[in-house]
This record gives C-alpha cells, structure tokens and sequence, in this order.
C-alpha cells in the first residue's frame, strides 16, 4: 500500500525541484508566443496528471488610465470561477422642481438598479411626474448651491453616493442637445439679507435654474425670476392678510408684466419682497467674486450687458436676495410634499444562464481603489481597467459558481476582514450536453470547444450552516445519481440544474 501511495505521488507531482519564475508581459509581442512561454514557465513547476487534465490559462489584460501601458500576461487555472450576475439597487431621493410655479416641488424616491442610465432615470422620472424626459435635467445640491450638472454618464449609484443631493429642474426650452443647453441654464441663488449688524447674508433655498438666450433683455430676465417667484410672494400675501394682485392660474406675459409693476412698485419700493443682483463665481466653484451689484431692468440685451461686465455665462450667478422686512417664514421657499415610487426589483427574474455568467467574466471593469493595480510606468498604484479572458481550457473543465458575496469590508486596528456576505440563490441554467466554449476560448490550438457535464456539487442553506450534495453522470450506465451522505438514488436530467448547483464538472466531448 506504501508502495502504491508513494507512486501515486510522484506522479501527481513529477516536479521535485521547483525553479523560480517571474511574471512573462507581452511586451507588444504575439500573444501565441506569450501564452506559450508562460505556459512552460508554468511546467516547470507544475507537471502531474491533474495539470495534464485540469489545467488551463487565462489572458489578462490591465490598461493604465494615465499612462496608457497596457499589460498582458498569461496565468494557469484550475478551476474556472464565474461570477453571477446580480442586481445591486441604489435607493435615494430626489426634489423635482416643476415648471409651473404654482406645483409645489415634490421629493421622490427611487429604487433602481445601480447601472441605471441616466437616460433611463430621466425616463422614470417623467413617468411619476408627467413631464418630457427631455425637458428634464438632473443637478448635484450642496448648502444649497448648485455643484454640478448630471451628464450622459450619470447613472443612480452615482447619484445615491455623491455628497450633493439630486434636484431635477423641469425645464421646457431645453433641445436635444441638452449639453449645449446646460451652457444657457444660469444658476440663481435664494438669499437673505442680514437682519442684524453681527450676522452675514445667506443662501436659504435651493438654487433656481433660468435658462437664458441670446434675445432675452434684462427685462425678461426680471420676469423670469418673477416668474419662479411669484407663488412665494402670493403666499406672503394672503399670510400678511394683504390683497394679492397674483392669479397662479394665469401665466401670460401681460398678465406677469401688470403683477411684478405692482409688486415692485415706486410707491411700494419698501415693501419689496427681493431685489435681484448679479455675480461672478470663481471657477468651477460656488464661492462668488467681489461684491454683487444690482441689476438693472431695460430693454438692453443681457448678453451684451454681461459681456461688457466681463462675466462669461457659465461662470454668472444670479441672486435672488430677500429683502429685511420680509419674513421668510411666510414665503415657503422650501416647501415641498412627498411620493414614495414603487420598487423597481418587484417581478425581476432571478434565472440566468452559463453564457450570462461568462459575458460578465470577461466583460472589461475598472479596479476600486482597494484592488488597485501598480503600474511600474507611473511607480504608484492605479485604479486600472482590467480585462479576463479565457485563452485554452483543460480536457476536464471545472466551472465554480460565485455564490457567497461579500458586500463589505470592517476593521479592528490593522485587522480587515469581510461583513455583510451574502448567498446568492439565483438559478443558472447551465447545459448538460454540448456546453460550446468556442466564442470564449481565443487560442487557434486549443482543440474542442464542445464539453458535456458530469458531475455537479450542490450546496444547500445559508452562511451560517449548510449542506453539501452531488449529481454524478455514471460512465457504464449514462444515468445520473444523486450523493446525499450516505444515500445514493437515481436522478433525472431535470433535477440537476436548481439554484443549489455550485461547482460544475465538464469533459470535453472529443471529436
């Protein structure tokens, strides 16, 4: 019996002196020469019959996102390990500021799939508040001032883990070329003025958005903030108990020009609810240069007015500044009422198949900082796009199914390890006959791409305790059994693929 272990084990593992080997890069090389030279680096360390049987290779690729080096290197593998694709949900809330200044903003919140576009998000919104998606734009709130526009690639994880909270302006003049448009959206501060000698002027609402063109005069421009206003300063009234000369269910220009003359009357001047005045911000920032001034109201064009102020219209603010003798309080500027939208996981399929799992195992990702690639290039660690593909398969394919996840990372001191894990329960349907490779495997030498399963490992329960069971295919018979412990029975082909399959066994069909 010693006899035959000892053979047994100087043929698992012919190799008994094991050289060292470094890591073979492409180094703009083919890649046929590449994975072959590592492939022997790898024998020389590696030769048994499970390496002849089980082993395969990997092709990796990292690409620098600042120098641009590209890294190629071919790794062995044992065991192909597929991830599953899973549905991670980012829940957060949103204020949606209607055009029609008589509708009270509203705060919606939304549970979306984290990749969700911000096309799709635009869509979502517009279908809750009835309003064109696009004539909708998404913008990042912080103490009030508007940080930043959403792009194109905004999508909802971005928006549930950014600092600013999402405001969405509905904004009927916007095309379809909302990026051109954002360059025409001027933000429009809310302030107080100081009601004493020892306190400062601050933004006390949510920044407004006035979008302005090239036809508009400094007039129009009072009307448009007027316009976004006027609900506030009906609520003044009726609060003040003073006669409103506002009628919100009217919205003509006649009709606003005749309001704002009486609201800002000579004779009223004491009373009047703001003043609005214009500024410079510095830079990309929120923090304005020198001192506001007042702006005027005529019939000159508001571009030239700026211009001539040398202020360029990405960079001007305008500010709504609310007078000392009016009470905030009355004005309601940040009023708003609540909806709770449905939940966007209800009715989502939890099936998918082996080809959805390998589409995402060799779809491109981007590194998190924790993960972080060290470029020899730059001499520091990079957040790297990296990029796995399968390059030849063994005879005997093992594929493991990532079921367990871990969702974050805790620490005690220098000590990190892993909370938060998770089964995932999804069901993939995985082929029990003719499983083709041959769209995933790259090497021209690889042989058959065709592989037929048997034998499958189940695992059943949770992260706190579990059971382990087999489907086995017997070689003399063809039929399938089922191992549970010391209980074998017969199984049919039906039974095989559940949401318990775990680790799957495939034999490469020859010819």
């Amino acid at each position: 019996m010693s006899y035959l272990l000892d053979g047994l084990h100087e043929d698992l593992n012919r190799v008994k002196d094991k050289p060292s080997v470094e890591t073979i890069e492409s180094n703009d090389r083919p890649d046929e020469i590449v994975a072959k030279e590592s492939w022997l680096n790898h024998l020389k360390r590696n030769s048994s019959k499970i390496q002849e049987l089980m082993h395969g290779q990997y092709k990796s690729r990292l690409d620098c996102p600042d120098c641009k080096r590209i890294s190629i290197t071919f790794d062995p593998f044992m065991m192909l390990s597929l991830p599953i694709p899973t549905v991670e949900y980012a829940k957060f809330f949103l204020y949606f500021i209607f055009d029609d200044p008589k509708v009270t903003p509203t705060k919606i919140t939304l549970n979306l799939p984290n990749s969700t576009s911000y096309a799709e998000i635009l869509e979502r919104i517009g279908a809750i508040t009835k309003a064109e998606p696009r004539n909708i734009v998404i913008g990042l709130l912080k103490d009030h001032k508007l940080t930043e526009i959403a792009t194109e690639d905004t999508d909802a994880s971005y928006l549930k883990e950014h600092a600013g909270i999402p405001f969405a302006y509905e904004i009927p003049e916007l095309s379809k070329d909302r990026m051109a448009d954002k360059k025409l959206l001027v933000h429009t501060y809310v302030s107080a003025d100081p009601k004493g000698f020892l306190e400062s002027e601050k933004v006390v609402s949510f920044t407004r958005l006035l979008y302005l063109d090239n036809t508009n005069t400094l007039n129009d421009v009072h009307l448009k903030v007027y316009d976004k206003m006027r609900r506030h300063i009906n609520l003044l009234y009726e609060r003040s108990e003073r006669k409103s000369p506002i009628n919100l269910e009217e919205r003509s220009i006649d009709r606003l020009i005749r309001e704002y003359k009486e609201v800002f009357s000579d004779h009223n001047d004491s009373n009047s609810p703001y003043r609005l005045y214009y500024n410079r911000l510095e830079g990309k920032s929120t923090k304005k240069l020198g001192k506001s001034k007042m702006l005027p109201g005529d019939n000159s064009n508001f571009f030239e007015f700026i211009t001539k102020e040398k202020i360029d219209l990405e960079n001007l603010v305008l500010e709504i500044k609310i007078t000392k003798p009016t009470k905030l309080e009355f004005l309601g500027l940040n009023a708003c009422k609540e909806l709770e939208a449905t939940s966007q996981s209800e009715g989502m399929s939890k099936e998918y198949t082996l080809q959805d799992c390998l589409n995402l195992f060799t779809k491109k990702e981007k590194l998190d900082k924790d993960n972080a690639w060290y470029c020899n290039k730059c001499k520091e660690h990079k957040q790297a796009t990296k990029k796995m593909e399968i390059w030849k398969t063994p005879d005997i394919l093992i594929i493991h199914l990532k079921r367990f996840k871990t969702s974050r990372v805790s620490s005690i001191g220098s000590f990190y390890y892993s909370t938060g894990s998770k089964k995932v329960t999804a069901t993939i349907d995985f082929p029990i006959k003719g499983l083709d490779l041959s769209n995933y495997v790259l090497s021209k030498e690889n042989g058959g791409c065709i592989y037929d399963l048997y034998g499958v490992v189940n695992h059943y329960g949770g992260l706190g305790g579990g059971h382990y069971t087999a489907y086995g295919k017997n070689h003399f018979d063809e039929k399938w059994y089922d191992f549970n412990d010391s209980s074998v029975s017969s199984a049919s082909g039906r039974e095989i693929v559940s949401s318990a399959a775990y680790v799957l066994f495939y034999k490469r069909r020859k010819n």
